[in-house]
């Protein structure tokens, strides 16, 4: 290593295996003093939906998973999510570089682990042996759907996936209770088979509600989905006149000012959209 790499913060590890130790942010920045829940249909339903660009649909619904971990955990924050397989991963592994090893850290592992995961479609085997090596780095806290935590012994790792446990996942849907005390609640890219859970979040009092790529969903939900889509909206404030069709949609910047938005305790105007 040279004496540049040395001196540099960001290249500290917890050993040869394990995740960065130096946040970008510093270590002043407390871990989880804020949360934003996220739920998300799958990318291959995302696909499904745009059949004249299902490549397109589905690195829009990574994009914007991506760029909202980043932009929560790099500002201190904890992302929290039901416990369904693929969009736990996309989270985790945005998140990953936030992660404290075990060894190093002398508080439970829900008070460190950036991705908070709620077991909300009731235990399942399935679903924690494909998170489980995401909890055993400490990148995920595995709770029960009250916010219990499950203990990190009852997830041992997988010694091969044959893919069977991906089929036997239950889907667990997004939660009222999760809410309670977080920032804003996030959804990516519904699809028709959320629509139960939807229609609950569509009656209730959510905090922040934003719903991101909710084109699809039929009825009613499409004219709602559009109603929380803040996309044009942010952009109108940060960049003035838009074109009519954007192109792909600049996720960075959008998820960095709706976070910074929300921790400023300032609302962007819907009425510029």
């Amino acid at each position: 290593m040279t004496d540049v790499c040395r001196r540099c913060p960001l290249l500290g590890s917890a050993g040869p295996y394990g995740p960065p130790r130096t946040s970008v942010y510093g270590d002043a920045v407390e871990p989880g003093r804020f949360r934003v829940v996220v739920a998300a249909g799958s990318s291959a339903a995302a696909a499904l939906g745009d059949a004249s660009d299902a490549l397109g649909a589905a690195l829009d619904w990574r994009d914007a998973l991506v760029a909202l971990a980043t932009a929560v955990v790099e500002r201190g924050g904890v992302i929290a999510v039901p416990a369904n397989a693929e969009l736990v991963h996309v989270v985790a592994l945005a998140a990953y570089p936030h992660a404290r090893s075990h060894a190093a850290e002398a508080i439970s592992a829900s008070a460190t682990a950036p991705v908070h995961v709620y077991e909300t479609g009731g235990a399942s085997e399935a679903s924690r042996r494909l998170i489980s090596p995401l909890v055993h780095r400490n990148v995920v806290a595995y709770l029960h759907a009250n916010g219990e935590p499950v203990a990190a012994e009852e997830f041992p790792l997988p010694a091969e996936d044959d893919g069977r446990y991906a089929h036997d996942e239950p889907h667990h849907p997004i939660l009222w209770q999760m809410t309670q005390g977080a920032l804003g609640v996030v959804i990516v890219h519904p699809d028709a088979s959320m629509a139960g859970e939807l229609r609950e979040v569509q009656a209730g009092d959510w905090p922040n509600l934003t719903v991101f790529g909710g084109a699809g969903l039929g009825g009613d939900l499409d004219h709602w989905a559009a109603r929380h889509d803040p996309t044009r909206a942010l952009l109108r404030q940060l960049l003035g006149d838009l074109p009519v069709d954007l192109g792909p949609t600049p996720y960075g910047v959008v998820m960095e000012s709706l976070v910074d938005f929300w921790l400023q305790e300032g609302m962007f105007d819907r009425t510029r959209q």
